[in-house]
């Protein structure tokens, strides 16, 4: 049974020992979540591990451009169908994607241990979704500047990079202009994290933006704030 058809106030006390650090791409919450694991003794769920998972297991009805990706990682063919389209059609389907991807999270965690916290690192982790599961002081959300996005994604390279990083290079070094691709797939980052911050502002929610004058260890700091997590120092 999906998410939407459950009772959400159900589902909160489920995941009430449940952290949340949604939004978009280089902001961070991978980081940060790491960081408060290890300083905390939480266990994580990384979405992006969970993406690239479910690249492999979704079908047609359940998520298809998630199937169509994973068919095509199968089958060595090139992704010029996906990036080689405008930033805006490309943050479209992601969004599309998170929508679903998130219903398959919240099943997820409800079947597991409730014996001690957990941060859910939610790659296009918004309100809208995560406060129909989550009170809001247990949920922040992460973007950066679209500067700081641009200069990010020109230094990343695959090499020590965790999760999802090396197979994206991979998925965009088979598009037939990979510069291409890359500059679309960063437009499209950019237009995701001001999707997010837009909802954000909607649902009253608590955004920190990294990149300009916030740096990572004070949007770390601002994290455990907001989560009431102070008290574990």
């Amino acid at each position: 049974m999906r998410v939407m058809n459950r009772d959400h106030g159900r589902v909160k006390e489920l995941l009430s020992h449940v952290y949340w650090i949604g939004g978009g791409a280089a902001a961070g919450k991978t980081t940060i979540s790491r960081r408060l694991c290890e300083e905390l003794g939480f266990r994580r769920w990384s979405g992006d591990a969970r993406w690239i998972e479910h690249w492999q297991t979704a079908t047609p009805e359940t998520n298809p451009i998630a199937h169509r990706i994973g068919s095509t990682m199968r089958h060595g063919g090139s992704f010029d169908w996906f990036y080689g389209r405008s930033g805006q059609a490309i943050a479209d389907d992601y969004i599309r994607m998170a929508r679903a991807e998130f219903e398959v999270a919240v099943d997820e965690l409800i079947q597991m241990s409730a014996d001690s916290p957990i941060v859910v690192d939610a790659f296009l982790g918004f309100p809208e979704l995560i406060f129909n599961v989550s009170r809001p002081e247990r949920a922040v959300f992460l973007t950066c500047t679209d500067g700081f996005m641009r200069e990010t994604w020109k230094r990343r390279t695959t090499e020590g990079r965790p999760d999802f990083l090396p197979i994206l290079r991979r998925h965009l070094d088979a598009c037939s202009d990979p510069q291409c691709a890359l500059h679309n797939f960063i437009e499209s980052n950019i237009i995701e994290s001001r999707f997010v911050a837009d909802d954000c502002l909607r649902e009253e929610a608590a955004l920190i933006v990294t990149g300009g004058s916030i740096g990572i260890d004070e949007a770390y700091f601002a994290v455990r704030r907001h989560l009431g997590l102070e008290a574990s120092v």
